[in-house]
């Protein structure tokens, strides 16, 4: 796919796509935060993620947490 992308038509196309929104800066920042989401849902639901990130608990204090996230 990404021989194809840069021996083709694909850079055009790609300029045109991002040309095509108003802002094209917009859209590519929109299009990596789906891509992040879809990432993470991905790993949320991988038992061995789950396992390492539930082991994390015991070291972190969830009262500062919290309150980092809520200011």
């Amino acid at each position: 796919m990404r021989r194809r992308f840069h021996s083709g038509q694909g850079p055009k196309r790609f300029g045109a796509a991002i040309g095509f929104h108003n802002g094209g800066e917009q859209a590519i920042r929109t299009g990596f935060e789906h891509v992040g989401r879809l990432a993470m849902q991905e790993l949320s639901v991988d038992p061995k993620v789950s396992a390492a990130t539930g082991s994390l608990s015991e070291y972190a204090d969830t009262r500062k947490m919290i309150q980092a996230v809520s200011e």
